[in-house]
């Protein structure tokens, strides 16, 4: 894993929620992490709703709002400086779309200068990701816009609450089918599955009326 991670994938794959938790199981290992929220198209179930449990848990969260109350098309001072830290490891929570990955064209430099990793989140039950051929086209829209390659796909099936061991298998055999390494395959702590490259993970990321 490379010190600088970008993390993208379509609306509601569960690529801020994976985000969260990478940082936090980084966090727990004793690593220095800073989660950038750079998701502008987006406005629910972004990675800065989470900064509470981040903070406690010494993640440095970025974000590209005034405390995610605001949305500003502009990437703020303190993204670029975080390239400054070689040690941290640093998460870049993108929007979900090409246009959502055309902001890091405006870290060309620092990108240069930091080797990292580019994943992409796949969610097998989302309409804009149910098939090998959609990803595959998702892949190189975001390729495209952002000027980089694609190192990896990370299985992110899920239903919410009413994720099940059959959606994460379908998921699973769908970023295996992918021209990319399968990084890996995120499942909720309490379903029982036996998996290569398991990531288990906690839900931060609730709807209003569930907190």
């Amino acid at each position: 894993m490379k010190r600088t991670i970008l993390v993208s994938g379509t609306y509601g794959s569960g690529k801020s929620e994976f985000s969260i938790n990478l940082a936090l199981h980084l966090s727990y290992l004793g690593y220095k992490v800073q989660l950038a929220d750079l998701d502008i198209i987006n406005p629910y179930f972004r990675s800065v709703e989470a900064q509470s449990v981040l903070k406690e848990n010494n993640v440095h969260v970025i974000s590209t709002s005034f405390e995610g109350q605001m949305d500003l098309p502009a990437v703020s001072g303190e993204v670029f400086s975080m390239f400054n830290d070689k040690e941290s490891f640093k998460i870049l929570d993108l929007g979900g779309d090409e246009e959502g990955a055309r902001i890091l064209g405006y870290l060309k430099d620092q990108l240069e200068e930091n080797d990292f990793d580019f994943w992409v989140c796949v969610n097998a039950n989302r309409r804009e990701s149910n098939t090998k051929e959609k990803v595959l086209d998702l892949i190189h829209r975001l390729e495209h816009s952002s000027k980089q390659k694609v190192t990896g796909v990370v299985n992110t099936t899920h239903l919410m609450a009413d994720t099940t061991k059959e959606d994460i298998l379908k998921g699973y055999q769908l970023a295996k089918s992918m021209d990319y390494p399968l990084i890996y395959n995120v499942i909720k702590k309490d379903i029982d599955l036996e998996i290569e490259n398991r990531f288990d993970i906690n839900i931060y990321l609730k709807k209003p009326w569930e907190v």
